[in-house]
């Protein structure tokens, strides 16, 4: 492609809607072994097509957004894969967040 460079930052926007942000946070969270590969694991197994992955440098929470329609299967997915964390207190919270959207 030999596109002239732009005199502008953006080049362009695009959005994706209806999807849901499902969220494991807790403060103990970084002692998990492979917190992300188990939640994306958990999630493909399911069907549960995974269209972002955010996680902070400091490891107390991931998040993933999802299809909305798969909202209360990949909360039990995720309640299910961390349940012995839960029940420990490593993991505080799965929460999910509905009817976001996704611009890049």
């Amino acid at each position: 492609n030999s596109a002239e460079p732009s005199q502008f930052a953006i080049r362009g926007v695009t959005t994706l809607g209806n999807v849901a942000l499902l969220n494991i946070a807790g403060k103990a969270l970084k002692t998990v072994s492979d917190i992300a590969g188990r939640l994306l694991i958990s999630l493909a197994k399911a069907s549960i097509q995974v269209v972002l992955v955010s996680q902070a440098s400091v490891v107390h929470s991931i998040s993933v957004a999802i299809r909305e329609a798969d909202i209360d299967r990949a909360r039990r997915v995720a309640e299910e894969e961390f349940a012995r964390e839960i029940e420990a207190g490593v993991v505080d919270s799965v929460n999910i967040d509905p009817e976001v959207a996704i611009i890049s």
